[in-house]
């Protein structure tokens, strides 16, 4: 859990409130540098008492804006995605939401 990151996403992520809701869960899986975020989409439904669909899209509209990056992905049993939140907004950029 990185602290740090929470401070910075409840004082600066501008989404919409169930969207902060799921960056708090990111970052809550994530180390201070932002890596390291290994959490399943049912992980992070269940966290933020948002059904599955709501997470898909909110995790697809942080990629998209460049809040989030996907850095490793593996398909089939026991696959994972992998992600990192922006080096550019954690550097106080505006990168994504």
């Amino acid at each position: 859990m990185s602290m740090k990151l929470l401070t910075m996403v409840f004082d600066r992520y501008t989404g919409g409130p169930g969207e902060r809701l799921l960056a708090l869960a990111m970052a809550d899986y994530a180390r201070d540098d932002g890596l390291q975020i290994r959490a399943s989409v049912a992980a992070l439904s269940k966290k933020t008492g948002q059904s599955r669909s709501t997470v898909q899209r909110q995790l697809t509209r942080m990629l998209t804006a460049g809040w989030l990056v996907r850095v490793e992905s593996r398909a089939g049993r026991g696959g994972f995605t992998a992600y990192r939140i922006s080096p550019a907004w954690i550097a106080g950029g505006r990168a994504g939401a």
